[in-house]
């Protein structure tokens, strides 16, 4: 940021002021004081164990004000402070966090591959003309899908219509963030 002084300072070929915490540069030729924010020898590092609004997440490495760290959020349990192994641990955690992370995503992906256009059979209580007693939930879905060897959450399932007869229906199940497979489940009668 640059602001003309011309009024204030006709003097010296190059001088540091000091103002409200900013160091400035005045030069002889324009007159213009360059505003460089001087870093506090007050800061300090910490480790942020919650996510604080102002300040970023969990886990997040972030400097702050000695007084705000010391009193309030190492007092609160909000921080720890940020002592060299600490940072590294953090830093190791965050790449181990990471790799599993990929790991789990490769893992549903292939078995989004692997379900991707498969049927699978739910055998549900009916009437005589092909009503069901009720309608095929998630978890009858995820029960049929556990017999056939894959253990998926009924939360990922998504059934748009309810299902209240007996035949073939396409729903879709989304394993994990942007990875999603649609499949066939046949309805039948016990």
């Amino acid at each position: 940021m640059y602001l003309s002084v011309t009024s204030l300072v006709k003097t010296s070929p190059s001088k540091r002021v000091f103002f409200n915490g900013f160091e400035s540069v005045l030069l002889k030729k324009s007159f213009e004081v360059t505003f460089h924010k001087k870093k506090k020898e007050t800061d300090m590092k910490i480790i942020l164990l919650a996510d604080v609004k102002s300040l970023g997440k969990k886990g997040d490495i972030v400097e702050v004000n000695d007084g705000y760290g010391k009193n309030f959020l190492i007092k609160k349990g909000l921080a720890e402070l940020g002592t060299p192994s600490k940072i590294n641990d953090n830093l190791q955690r965050k790449k181990a966090d990471e790799a599993r992370k990929e790991k789990e995503r490769q893992d549903m992906l292939a078995m989004s591959k692997e379900l991707n256009g498969k049927t699978v059979n739910v055998k549900i209580r009916s009437g005589e003309n092909g009503k069901i007693f009720g309608s095929v939930t998630n978890k009858d879905v995820s029960d049929a899908l556990l017999s056939a060897g894959y253990d998926i959450d009924k939360k990922k399932i998504m059934i748009k219509d309810a299902i209240k007869n007996l035949g073939v229906y396409e729903i879709e199940i989304k394993l994990y963030a942007n990875i999603s497979c649609k499949i066939n489940i046949d309805v039948t009668a016990l």
